[in-house]
Order: C-alpha cells, then structure tokens, then sequence
C-alpha cells in the first residue's frame, strides 16, 4: 500500500515536473526583477535593443568544440533582442570550485557562475554570495523560465526557503554505471555484462592482453564513486565536513545515531543490527581497495578519465548513462572502430523495475549570480531565451544544426561534428531532451525508464537539509582533511581502510567533528518532530 500511495504522489509530482508550470502570476508579495545597476531591460525588436553587455560566465571542464561558433550564432540572432555577449571562463572542475570562493570572497564581479549543492551553493547562497532568483520565476516577462521549471521543481531546489540557482536536470535520479569497449568484451569472447563478476572477468583479460591499457579510467574526484556502496531504506547521507550516516528508527521517528569514516567501535556498537558492524555502511571501501589493481598506478592525480578511455587507453570508465553521447563522440574520434557498452551496477536498473530509485527532487546542477553582479536582469533574460522554445535550447546544447548536428523525428538528433557541450551546466531541463540516433537499444531502454514517473519514489525525509551555518568553523576546518583522505580511500589506495580512516577520525575530532555530529542530531530529530517529510 505504501508504495503504490508514494507512486500515485510521486507520478504527479514527476508528471507536473515534465510539463512545466503552465501558468500562474507572480507570488504575492514578491515585485518583479528591478534593473540592477541601471541596465536597460532586454526588450523585443519593436522596442529597440537594449545596451550592448558582456556577461563574465564561470563554467568548468574543456571549452567545447565549436563554442566560438556558436557564441557568434547566439550574437548574431539576438542582436536585436538580448544584444548580449558571454565571455565564459572554463577550468577544471577542482580548480573551478576553489576559484568560485575565492572569487566571492574577494568581491569580484562575475555575472553567471556553475554551482551545486555539492559544491559551494549550500554554503556560499546562505551567506549572501548570490542574489535571490525567486521573482524570475513564474513571471510574465520572463516566459522561457515560466514555461521550463515549475512550481514545484523550484520549491524542490529552495535554500532557507528562497531560490538561489536555476536548476538543471533531465531526470531525477543518475544511472550510474561503467561504460566498457563492447568491441574489446566480443574480442575476448565475454558474455555482456551483467555483475560485478563479469566486470571483473572483463578487467582480467584486459589486464592480461592489452598492453598499455588499464582496465578502468578513474580521476581524482571521483574514484570508484558509487560502485558497491549499499543502499539502505532507514539510512540517510547527509553532507557537512564529510558523508555522515543517519541510521533512523524503522518509523523513521527517530534518530539512533549518526555515524562517519573511522568512528570508534563504541559508536558502531550503539546501533541496532545490523549497522552495529561498520561493513554494513562501509565494507565496499575493502573492495575499492582490492580492485585498486585494475586502475592506473597514480590514478589519483589523473584529471581526465574521459579523454584516457577515448584515446584508447583505458577499456572502461565510470560515469552515468546521460553521458552516453557526449562519451560516444570522443571515443569514436580517438578510437574510430570502438564501441559502447552500458553496465548500470545497480540491480534494479539492470532489471528496469518501477519505484526503484529514490530522489529528494533537488537538481544535482545549476547556475547562480553573484551578488556582485551588475547585470542580473540580462543573465535572467538570457537564461530566459535558452528555455523560450526548442530551437533556442538546441544551439547551446548541441549546436548549429546542419553543421553540428541535425535532428531526427521529434525528439532524436544525430551528431554532425564535435561540439559536446556541458548540457548539466547551462541546458539540462525535463522539457527539452533529444536522443541521439547512435544510441544502443540497451542505452535508450535506460534513457526512457528513466523518464518515466513510475521509476522514482520520493525519498523518506527528503526536504531535510542540515544548515552548517551554526558550525560552519568546524565544517571549514574539517572538510578538506575528510574530502583528502576519502579521496584516497575512493582510489582504493589504503590496504586497510579501517586502521587508516581511525588514525583520520581523531585528526578530524580535534578540529570539531563531535560538535558537527551534534548539530546534525538535534537539526534532523528537530525536522522529524515538527513533521517534515
């Protein structure tokens, strides 16, 4: 009963999400945009252009093929509406999230950058760093955003009740998996994919037979990722100086305890069976580090896993299947006889069953304005014209059609040229998907389950969010000694990850890990007691 009654919300949650908000006035209360800076408003040709702008936009990884092209096309079809220019500033992600605080903090002027709440928005957005959005939304005068992010996607997304980013998402859960050389699995003769077994009979061989290749391209931030974590229904993760364990009553009533990497047995012990063992919540950190064989030697300090497998010198990379494409192009113009293949590590994504994944709703990506920005009408408006109708979306996301790409019924595309553009990043929306042509029919099973409502359920407590901000000196003291060390451990570096994560524990506990602990007990208990959901 209770799954079919979360179904029937989270169907119509799922089905107004992809929709789009359809209508509906301004809330009350709220004014519309005001002309920060003195800028003149953008405005239709009828009335004249606005006064040329050029908006500094901060974005991470490669600057994509083709980009100066179609910043020329974007100028040259708005030069009489938005007449406005982007001068965007990539860096690599790990960069680019440093740059973003220092940026703020010194108060330097950027109209548009990339944050996330797993990077700096969570943290940044409550301390004044970026404008509050709320009155962009639902507005007349801006009806591409009208149209493209509905009620209730942005009361998803909200910070202390307020909209701090627009959020970019297709789906509301990632398919994470491993992308494999097929054309290396047939060579050997290995059935397709379908275990972590068969994974690894597949590393082996390839280990075994192709010198100079390693099996699997991992990077620095990442490692292994989510392959072999458990998934359980009275445990939740919750971020704040590092991955925290709330172990939950089975009525979700109440908090039995938090628990981190490398807590104490005594911490362990206070929780019911079978959390009480820590290789309940963190056995796969062995695994990690005996699988550490099938990565690069220094695969720690690799940058970039994606352009090692599409050179042809590693046979698998982790990732999710929204990269299908994108991955695709890169690895057929560096290894043009290579072929995809999709294992989603995930036994109910393997089998496709309904209400498997939970989702809180929140998009895992966005962009925020400064605070310092002078312009933030004209990045609204912008931002406005992207998700204004197809044909807008669909140069940023893919190109200049009939040069880039060139579209295939209503909703394929097939790919011309090189432009692979960060669609999570600026363009990423329920509303505007194109599949690519080239798409296996394993690959496209996935991309269409994950569309369909009856694959999610809303995740128990979901609209909890821990708010750092009353111990926000031991969280910055913390999460950089939590996010090195867990760096290691996702690259399966420490042969025994538990003696290593104690010795890190008790680093972490001089610089305030208890009180963090504390503060997220009584923050979620608190939620739970006043009825949050």
């Amino acid at each position: 009963m209770k799954k079919s009654i979360t179904g029937i919300i989270v169907g119509t949650l799922l089905l107004s999400l992809l929709i789009g908000c359809a209508g509906g006035k301004t809330p009350a209360g709220e004014t519309t945009p005001s002309n920060a800076g003195g800028e003149k408003p953008a405005a239709d040709s009828a009335a004249g252009a606005p006064d040329p702008v050029t908006l500094k936009v901060m974005l991470f990884g490669d600057r994509p093929t083709g980009m100066d092209e179609v910043l020329a096309e974007f100028e040259t079809r708005t030069k009489d509406t938005l007449n406005t220019k982007l001068n965007i500033e990539w860096s690599p992600l790990g960069d680019h999230k440093e740059k973003v605080k220092l940026k703020m903090a010194a108060g330097e002027e950027i109209d548009l950058v990339f944050d996330a709440p797993w990077a700096n928005l969570r943290t940044l957005a409550p301390q004044g760093a970026y404008i509050e959005l709320d009155s962009y939304f639902n507005n007349d005068e801006y009806p591409g955003l009208k149209k493209a992010f509905s009620q209730d996607i942005l009361d998803s997304n909200r910070i202390n009740g307020k909209i701090y980013a627009v959020p970019f998402t297709q789906y509301f859960a990632q398919a994470d998996g491993v992308f494999i050389r097929k054309d290396l699995r047939e060579k050997y003769g290995l059935p397709p994919i379908e275990s972590y077994e068969d994974l690894e009979a597949f590393f082996k061989k390839v280990k075994e037979n192709e010198k100079g290749v390693t099996p699997m391209a991992a990077e620095t931030r990442r490692g292994f990722f989510n392959m072999f974590k458990p998934i359980y229904d009275h445990v939740m993760t919750i971020g704040g100086g590092g991955h925290w364990q709330a172990v939950l009553s089975e009525d979700r009533k109440q908090v039995l305890g938090v628990v981190i990497l490398g807590d104490s047995d005594e911490q362990f012990a206070a929780l019911p069976a079978p959390y009480n063992d820590r290789g309940t919540l963190y056995g796969y950190l062995k695994t990690y580090a005996d699988w550490n064989q099938y990565l690069e030697p220094d695969s720690i300090s690799q940058k970039d896993k994606v352009g090692l497998f599409a050179s042809g010198k590693a046979a698998s990379v982790e990732t999710d299947i929204a990269q299908y494409s994108a991955l695709l192009a890169k690895l057929k113009a560096g290894v043009p006889d290579g072929e995809l293949e999709f294992f989603a590590y995930r036994d109910c994504f393997q089998t496709f069953e309904k209400g498997c994944i939970s989702t809180d709703y929140v998009a895992p990506n966005s962009v925020a304005i400064p605070a310092t920005s002078k312009h933030p009408d004209r990045v609204m408006k912008f931002l406005d014209w992207i998700f204004q109708n197809q044909e807008n979306h669909d140069l940023f996301e893919y190109g200049i059609e009939g040069v880039h790409w060139e579209a295939a019924g209503d909703n394929g595309y097939k790919a011309l040229g090189s432009h692979n553009f960060p669609g999570y990043e600026l363009t990423w929306n329920p509303n505007f998907i194109r599949l690519n042509t080239e798409l296996d029919e394993n690959a496209r099973k996935y991309y269409e389950y994950l569309a369909d409502p009856s694959t999610y359920y809303k995740r128990p407590l979901a609209g909890f969010k821990f708010d750092p901000s009353p111990v926000k000196s031991e969280v910055a003291k913390v999460q950089p000694k939590y996010d090195e060390f867990y760096s290691i451990l996702q690259h399966g570096l420490y042969k025994d990850p538990y003696v290593e994560a104690r010795k890190a524990n008790e680093e972490w506990k001089a610089l305030g890990l208890e009180k963090i602990r504390e503060e997220i007990v009584k923050q979620l208990q608190a939620y739970i007691d006043a009825g949050g959901n």
